[in-house]
This record gives structure tokens, sequence and C-alpha cells, in this order.
């Protein structure tokens, strides 16, 4: 049951920990590309929006999603263990897939934004306890 329950802990924390992160990411990209003033919440507002994204904010972004996948995934492992961190790591590839494939980013971003997603989660389930927790005489 400690087992079940520290997954559990896992996931949540690493999904409040992921959340306050995006909105983070989300807040810098309202203020370098702020939505149009006449944005209206639909899809096709939000895909002419999107498609005029500077490939300057574009390239800042993708390492802030994968520092994002690395410490939600690294977290996860942490604290549940491989299987909390397997649920985090497919939520957040789950999550650059589906928001690749629905807005219409540039090619390039989409590889580069799914490769570094998978990177990040593949090296934080590498790297899941700092030299110290380890013993290392570091």
């Amino acid at each position: 049951m400690v087992k079940v329950l520290q997954v559990i802990g896992g996931v949540i924390t690493a999904i409040a920990l992921a959340m306050v992160l995006l909105v983070a990411v989300e807040f810098f990209s309202s203020i370098v590309h702020p939505l149009p003033s006449d944005f209206d919440g639909t899809m096709e507002a939000m895909c002419a929006h999107v498609a005029l994204y500077p490939a300057w904010v574009l390239a800042v972004v993708v390492p802030m999603w994968a520092a994002i996948a690395y410490i939600s995934t690294w977290t996860a492992y942490h604290i549940g263990g491989r299987v909390a961190a397997c649920v985090i790591a497919a939520s957040l590839l789950a999550g650059v897939l589906f928001n690749v494939a629905m807005l219409p980013y540039p090619i390039w971003f989409k590889a580069i934004s799914v490769a570094a997603i998978a990177g990040a989660v593949l090296v934080a389930m590498r790297n899941r306890q700092p030299d110290r927790l380890r013993g290392s005489a570091h």
C-alpha cells in the first residue's frame, strides 16, 4: 500500500509541478507574443495566432518545455519510482504530440520539440537520483 501511495504522490506532485512551470512558459509567451485584441478563442483564431509566432520565441520555448519534462519526470521518479515517471513521461509526450498535431507550428519546431521532450524524459529516468543521494564521493 505504501508503494501505491508513493506512485500516486509522485504523479500528483509531478503534474502540479509541470502545470506551474507550463503556466510560467505560457506567461512568457503571452508577453513576447500576446494574443491579438480581437482574439475570440476559436480554434481558427488560435491557429492564426500560432502561425505568426516568431521563430525565436519557438526556439526559446523548446528548451523550456524540455526542462519541464526533465524536472517533472525526475520528480515523479524520485518520489514514486518508475511507474510514476512513466505516467508523467507518457502524459508529457502525449501532450506535446497533441499540441504539435493540432496547431500549425513550423515542421522544424514540431520535430525538435517532440525530440527534446522525449530526450528529456529519457535522461530524467536515467538520472533518477543526484550523486549526493547515490552515495557518490563527489
